[in-house]
């Protein structure tokens, strides 16, 4: 049975690189919307702490990007990836 007004999850993510064996996540954002694309709640955005070597298996490109953005900055002060997911979680369950 299809639901009468599904909700549509839209996720970001920004990682040391493409490798999903070998690089880590370092920024999650999450957002809920409805089927006429309107925001439900206020969506989800944080960043997750990487150790010094992660961060330096960045490749050239990658470090480049997340230094332009401001993100490289703010990996350090990050939480974990076990907050990330409890947040992200309770995100999804609170809007339906």
């Amino acid at each position: 049975m299809a639901l009468e007004h599904p909700h549509l999850i839209w996720i970001d993510c920004e990682m040391t690189g493409l490798s999903l064996e070998s690089d880590v996540l370092v920024e999650i954002a999450v957002l809920v919307t409805d089927s006429e694309l309107n925001v439900i709640g206020d969506g989800v955005d944080v960043v997750i702490k990487a150790t010094d070597a992660q961060l330096a298996a960045m490749n050239e490109y990658v470090t480049e990007m997340h230094t332009n953005s401001g993100l490289i900055t703010e990996i350090p002060k990050g939480i974990s990836t076990a907050d990330a997911e409890a947040q992200v979680l309770a995100y999804l369950i609170a809007s339906g």
